[in-house]
């Protein structure tokens, strides 16, 4: 139950809240040997918590194709779109 809802944590919470534990939850699963586990729903656990981890310490890239929002203005949209 508890790694559900540290899974839970770092897959909502924020790059920046999470970063300073990361580490300190990476070692404490190292030392759990999830692997050897005879528990299937232990080893996915870890296995994704460990990939939240990750993501967690990878460093964020804005994505170039997000959407850029214009005029806010729907008249003004119309004005720019509408020819002469």
């Amino acid at each position: 139950m508890m790694l559900h809802t540290v899974a839970q944590i770092f897959k909502h919470g924020k790059r920046e809240d999470c970063l300073p534990y990361a580490n300190t939850v990476l070692q404490c699963l190292d030392g759990c040997r999830l692997p050897e586990s005879s528990h299937t729903s232990l080893r996915k656990l870890g296995v994704k918590l460990v990939q939240r981890l990750g993501l967690t310490f990878l460093k964020p890239k804005v994505a170039t194709w997000r959407y850029q929002r214009g005029c806010r203005s729907l008249a003004a949209n119309l004005k720019l779109c509408a020819p002469g």
